[in-house]
């Protein structure tokens, strides 16, 4: 089952959930200068 994530502001991933957990701590860093724990960023990935 294809897992994925997104933001609020449109920014949207596929991927395993390590790389969605990476790819979402860096995006909230990068794109809006928040800092996002792994936990957070796990509770949110959705299966599609």
């Amino acid at each position: 089952m294809t897992k994925s994530i997104s933001c609020n502001c449109g920014w949207h991933e596929h991927g395993t959930a390590e790389e969605l957990v990476d790819a979402f701590v860096q995006h909230a860093q990068e794109g809006h200068g928040k800092q996002v724990s792994r936990e957070q960023a796990v509770s949110l990935i959705r299966e599609e």
